[in-house]
C-alpha cells in the first residue's frame, strides 16, 4: 500500500505517540506487515522533530530505534552498538552525513564497511538518489517519508531473520466514523 500524500494529521498522531494510522478502507481487506522487535536501527538527524517523527514511523515495526543529534554522536553511538540499519540525514551542521558516511566507512572492521546506511534528506531535487547511491550509501529515503518507501528499505535492508511477518484482517463498520477502524 502507499501511504501519499503526507498528512500533518499523522505527524501530529506519531509526535503524540499514537503512531501511524493506516488501517482505513470502505471493505474489509486483509494487509500484510512486517514486525521486527529484535532489529536495531540508528537514526540520525540534527532536527529533534524529525527524529521524533521518523521513530515514531518505525514503531508499528516494534524496530528498537536509537537516535543521534549529528554525525559526530552516530560515530560515537555507532563504535559502541551494533545496529542492522542507519538512516543518516544528509544536511548537517559540521559534520554532514556524507561525511559522516565516509567514516564509518572507513573504521576498521567489517561491521562498518558493512551495516546498511540510507541516506535520509528534505533535499530531494533530481539526481539525489543517484548521488547517494554513487557516495555508497544503500538507499536514500526523501523527507517527507513516503511509508511505502521506508517499509521498502526496511524489508531490504534488515536481517531478514529479525523480520516476521503478521497478517491483519481489517474491517471498518462504519466508513464515515473514523473511530469505526478495527483490526484482529
Amino acid at each position: 500500500r502507499m501511504f501519499k500524500p503526507f498528512y500533518v494529521l499523522s505527524v501530529v498522531r506519531i509526535l503524540r505517540g499514537e503512531g501511524s494510522d493506516s488501517t482505513r478502507s470502505q471493505n474489509y481487506y486483509k494487509r500484510s506487515h512486517f514486525v521486527a522487535p529484535e532489529a536495531k536501527v540508528l537514526v540520525v538527524d540534527d532536527n529533534l522533530i524529525n527524529l521524533k517523527v521518523v521513530s515514531g514511523l518505525l514503531k508499528p515495526y516494534q524496530i528498537k530505534v536509537e537516535t543521534a543529534l549529528s554525525g559526530a554522536e552516530a560515530l560515537e553511538k555507532i563504535e559502541s552498538r551494533d545496529f542492522d540499519l542507519v538512516f543518516m540525514d544528509h544536511m548537517m551542521p559540521e559534520m554532514d552525513g556524507i561525511e559522516a558516511f565516509h567514516r564509518i566507512r572507513k573504521k576498521k572492521g567489517m561491521y562498518f564497511k558493512e551495516v546498511p546506511i540510507i541516506a535520509l534528506t528534505a533535499n530531494a531535487v533530481a539526481g539525489a538518489r543517484e548521488m547517494f547511491l554513487v557516495e555508497g550509501f544503500q538507499d536514500f529515503v526523501a523527507k517527507p517519508i513516503e511509508l511505502s518507501v521506508l517499509e521498502r528499505s526496511l524489508k531490504s535492508f534488515l536481517p531478514e531473520e529479525k523480520i516476521s511477518l503478521v497478517e491483519h484482517h481489517i474491517s471498518v463498520a462504519n466508513p464515515q466514523n473514523d473511530g469505526g477502524a478495527r483490526e484482529w
